[in-house]
């Protein structure tokens, strides 16, 4: 399909010669095979000197410049697909030396086919170069003179802002017209509204006191006379009545050579600056004042550590008569402390952070306080004597570290040492801790008063000081707990040997007053080792060896070693499962018959308690109950034998009692008179026949809790036995403080009986006094028939032990009880 009117004729070369020169060059293109025919114009655009017969469209799109090649394509589809008119897009082609130039492409399809679709398209393409060229390089002038444009205005408003900040305004005095105009600045400061004309004579003289209008005359008469800028300090009296102080800056214009014709100036308000300057002024003598009158001395110093200041207390450091200021630190302060100020300056220097020292000021023998502070180019240096404080400082941590009954380190000052002395220790050297404590020291208190057990402690400390070197460190670490420090020994036996040395200055008798006692000590000692300086641990390795003393051997010492641990991991996991005993059934009861020495018929029996451990067996009492006692459990566990003892003695003949052994622990964490209460009444035994094994600790301890307890136990008619009387520090004036029904004695009394002739003068004693008193009294321990015979001979009235047989469960105590026990016989 051709379009009316648009289809031109062939090329000829008239038409060429008409373009050729008019830097315009004519295409034509065969939309369906590429093909495209340029006229010569076209390719001398390009500065090809031969024309080419014909090209391809993706030659030509292939000169196109890469960056333009997608904005072509697109513009000459958007005319293919008659979204446009014409085809026409400004654009960069490749010449032939590899430079590009911008032309100017337009063109139209002049013929399609039956569907629409373009067949043929013909167009120009112009040379632009040049014109673009002259485009950008004038809009780049235009932006100059815009960007310009922008600076100059925006320097003004910053120059209108900044003399608004700094509250100065400019005018002008034409010297020929004899007019004066204010800039809208000037017009704020004199406190008016901006005018857009000049001021007045009657206001100029309004703003000016008349000594300061004849000041500025004079002074700008002479700067206009020799030509020169003049500078006068006056003051304005504002249109709102304010008084400001000012400088007034003005120079004289003119023409070269010739009179001046203008004067031109700014003025500034200084008030505020001034007020400044006065409180500075102020402040200064403030401070100065304040530096003299302190107590401190005063030095400041610059960067370089020369003084240039100091006030006057600060010449009783420097040395009588020298000169401070311009003197260096080291100068001022000589030695070590002139060494540690010159270190604190340049820390404080370089953190920017204050310093505080403490010194020790050889001159003077005095303590001082140094405080340095950072400035911007000055160090400030402030020094005090802080001697007195220093000293009360001193007997504040003494008295806050020592005991005030035996004048040694207490814990605090101990534990003090000990942290720094392990941190120190050094190699080669041995480093032993021993803990003590005083064996029995509680019923020595309650027996004879808190004044001797004071004078007992002091006494031990003495004898443990004079055991002791200098270097070791005793102290008192609780009631009657010592802890020593053995610092640096040659080898650890030193500790075994210092320990065997206490042991035996505490076997010397302790006169105190009318007592004499026997004193002795229980000792744990651990060694530290140089792979470990645990302090905390160390005590635990002391401690474990004092508690494996006092349950083995009181009044002697243990050295920890790794198996105590062991063992003391092992209790606690015995302490665990004795908590669920009681639930897994594992606790059973057992008897032990008690005879009667007249006729040999089973008075009562004694309670004992067996535990069958799952996976250890049997565990002895001697090791559960003190177990128990320590962790509470005690409490349920006394419960629970009570309960289950009271039911089974129900069963037994009405003559024969139980005794249950009641632990002070018990007494301390439960209300026993209303449990026996209790069990008396759900088990329906009679009260007379439970007999209570109460210890001697009861009776000693003066404990009103305990007393009362025991009177209470008294009302329900039980009947209450002194349990193994004579192995602590009982005394005899103290069975009047409480009157048992009966007494037992301990087995050890008897362990020395062997032959008939053999004689025990303290338990005769004590069957005596028992006897004297109509107190029965039971001998425990009882294993051969000469013992028998003895303790039957001193009148006792009951005796227990294996000689009557093994402990046995509830029905073998329903079996002796039925046929009698043969060994009485």
């Amino acid at each position: 399909m051709t379009l009316a009117g648009n289809r031109p004729d062939d090329f000829t070369d008239i038409v060429n010669l008409a373009v050729e020169e008019s830097g315009t060059g004519i295409w034509d293109r065969d939309v369906v095979t590429g093909e495209i025919r340029y006229s010569r114009g076209w390719w001398r655009i390009l500065g090809y000197a031969e024309m080419p017969a014909r090209s391809h469209i993706e030659a030509a799109y292939a000169r196109v410049h890469p960056d333009d090649l997608d904005y072509v394509r697109q513009t000459m589809q958007d005319h293919f697909d008659r979204r446009t008119a014409r085809y026409e897009v400004e654009h960069r082609l490749r010449c032939a030396d590899g430079s590009y130039k911008w032309v100017l492409s337009r063109g139209m399809v002049v013929e399609r086919d039956i569907a629409g679709r373009p067949v043929r398209m013909v167009g120009t393409t112009t040379d632009i170069t040049t014109l673009r060229t002259l485009a950008e390089e004038l809009a780049r002038e235009k932006a100059e003179a815009r960007f310009r444009a922008e600076q100059l205005a925006e320097r003004t408003r910053e120059q209108a802002a900044a003399h608004r900040l700094a509250q100065i305004g400019s005018w002008q005095w034409d010297l020929a017209a004899g007019e004066i105009r204010f800039s809208p600045e000037t017009w704020q400061l004199a406190g008016g509204e901006a005018r857009n004309r000049p001021v007045t004579l009657d206001e100029l003289r309004a703003l000016f006191p008349p000594a300061d209008r004849r000041l500025l005359l004079r002074r700008f008469v002479a700067g206009l006379k020799a030509g020169q800028p003049v500078s006068v300090q006056h003051r304005l009296t504002a249109f709102d009545g304010r008084t400001l102080d000012v400088v007034s800056y003005a120079e004289p214009i003119g023409e070269a050579g010739g009179r001046a014709r203008r004067l031109r100036g700014v003025t500034q308000d200084v008030t505020a600056y001034r007020r400044m300057q006065a409180a500075l002024r102020s402040s200064e003598a403030l401070a100065f004042r304040v530096l003299e009158a302190t107590r401190d001395a005063v030095i400041v110093f610059d960067r370089g550590g020369r003084a240039r200041f100091a006030n006057a207390r600060a010449a009783r450091f420097a040395g009588a008569g020298q000169e401070i200021v311009g003197n260096r630190l080291a100068d001022l302060f000589p030695g070590t402390a002139g060494h540690r100020l010159a270190a604190g300056a340049e820390r404080a220097a370089a953190t920017g952070a204050p310093v505080r020292l403490e010194l020790s000021w050889a001159p003077t023998g005095r303590w001082l306080e140094a405080d340095l502070y950072p400035g911007e180019d000055d160090i400030s240096l402030f020094v005090r004597d802080v001697t007195e404080r220093k000293l009360t400082q001193d007997r504040l941590i003494e008295a806050a570290e020592t005991d005030s009954l035996t004048g040694e380190f207490n814990r605090r000052g101990f534990f003090t040492r000990l942290e720094a002395a392990l941190t120190a220790q050094a190699r080669g050297r041995a480093m032993a801790l021993i803990c003590a404590d005083v064996n029995y020291f509680t019923e020595i208190n309650d027996s004879f008063g808190h004044g001797v057990g004071d004078e007992v402690l002091k006494t031990v400390a003495r004898r443990l000081k004079s055991c002791l070197r200098p270097r070791d460190i005793l102290a008192r670490t609780g009631g009657d707990e010592f802890m020593i420090l053995l610092n640096g020994m040659r080898r650890p036996g030193d500790a075994t040997t210092l320990a065997r040395r206490i042991v035996g200055a505490m076997e010397e008798r302790f006169e105190l007053g009318d007592l004499s006692l026997r004193i002795s000590l229980s000792i744990g000692l651990a060694i530290a080792s140089l792979a470990d300086r645990d302090a905390a641990r160390l005590c635990r390795h002391a401690d474990l060896a004092l508690y494996e003393t006092r349950t083995e051997a009181p009044g002697s010492f243990r050295v920890f070693t790794p198996a105590m641990e062991q063992e003391s991991l092992r209790k606690r996991q015995l302490k665990r499962d004795l908590a669920d005993a009681l639930g897994r059934s594992e606790l059973e009861l057992a008897f032990q018959p008690i005879v009667r020495t007249a006729d040999g018929t089973i008075a009562a029996a004694e309670t004992l308690l067996r535990w069958n451990h799952p996976e250890q067996g049997r565990i002895p009492p001697a090791e559960f109950i003190p177990l128990a006692e320590e962790s509470g459990l005690i409490a349920p566990i006394g419960a629970w034998v009570l309960r289950q003892a009271c039911a089974a003695a129900c069963r037994w003949p009405e003559t024969v009692g139980l005794s249950v052994n009641v632990s002070p622990r018990q007494i301390e964490l439960a209300d026993l008179p209303a449990l026996v209460r209790d069990v008396l009444e759900a088990t329906g035994l009679a009260p007379r026949r439970l007999h209570l094994e109460i210890t001697e600790t009861v009776l000693v301890s003066r404990n009103r809790h305990y007393l009362a307890t025991l009177h209470r136990l008294r009302e329900l008619g039980v009947r209450l036995v002194l349990d193994d009387f004579g192995t602590g520090y009982s005394s005899l004036a103290q069975l009047d403080a409480f009157r048992f029904d009966a007494m037992k004695i301990d087995q050890s009394f008897l362990r020395r009986i062997r032959a008939e002739t053999d004689e025990t003068p303290i338990l005769n004693a004590i069957v005596g006094m028992a006897t004297a008193i109509r107190m029965p009294i039971t001998v425990e321990g009882v294993e051969t028939q000469v013992q028998l015979n003895h303790v039957r001979r001193l009148g006792a009235a009951c005796v227990q032990g294996f000689y009557f047989g093994q402990p046995v469960n509830e029905a073998g105590m329903r079996g002796l009880l039925a046929r009698g026990v043969p060994a009485s016989r």
